[in-house]
């Protein structure tokens, strides 16, 4: 090996013996690792928007927006709007529900059995993808419910790097 003539070229040299091309290699291997999470990430959320994709369903689970601490009503219904869910009462009891339902176009009817007896009944519009408004038969005042997300796709491209997509 010939005897560095310089102290730029001796620092060459030194990169050179220490594995700078294989970093170099490496580090071009993580960009392209950060293009194709990219290219996969465009690609899912593309789908989330696609205006071929069908007319909002009302399938999914919903939550009542309650402005009381400690109360709660989540269902989960399929499209037809029969399902379970949960409540709770604030300073009070908490159980399961029983949902029946029947949807027409947005226009959507819920009867949500109570495990200790009464039946409400919702009747609303889906006014988006991601709430329910409406009224209750027994109180006054308008009733929102929000769906709760779920990840649409969930990617992994190794041990512990993922990449969670979720629409709406």
């Amino acid at each position: 090996m010939e005897r560095p003539t310089s102290a730029l070229h001796l620092r060459l040299s030194w990169r050179g013996l220490l594995g700078w091309p294989a970093f170099r290699r490496r580090q071009s291997r993580g960009t392209l690792k950060q293009m194709r999470r990219i290219i996969v990430a465009v690609a899912l959320l593309s789908a989330c928007s696609n205006p071929m994709s069908p007319s909002p369903t009302i399938a999914g689970t919903w939550a009542e927006n309650f402005s009381i601490l400690g109360a709660s009503l989540v269902v989960t219904v399929d499209a037809s709007g029969n399902g379970s869910g949960t409540y709770a009462i604030e300073a009070g009891r908490s159980g399961v529900v029983q949902v029946t339902g029947t949807v027409a176009a947005s226009q959507v009817t819920l009867a949500i059995r109570y495990d200790y007896g009464p039946v409400r009944t919702f009747t609303g519009t889906l006014t988006d993808a991601n709430h329910l408004t409406g009224t209750f038969n027994d109180t006054t005042g308008t009733v929102v419910f929000t769906r709760r997300q779920q990840p649409v796709v969930q990617v992994m491209f190794g041990a512990f790097d993922h990449l969670t997509v979720w629409c709406g």
